[in-house]
């Protein structure tokens, strides 16, 4: 999923947090639908988007 990054703008320290920019040259407005992760460990780590849904672009 393009686009998609860590959100190092959260207030949660103990929450991970991914956000969608949907229009990332923007200066304003960018567009940050966000959604906590998940992590399944089992000899490595895997991540897994809450609500992926929310994290996917609109259609142009």
């Amino acid at each position: 999923m393009p686009e998609v990054r860590l959100d190092p703008t959260t207030p949660h320290l103990d929450k991970l947090i991914v956000a969608s920019y949907h229009n990332p040259q923007a200066i304003l407005f960018k567009g940050k639908p966000q959604t906590t992760v998940s992590a399944w460990v089992c000899g490595f780590i895997e991540y897994y988007a809450d609500n992926p849904a929310i994290l996917v672009l609109p259609p142009p």
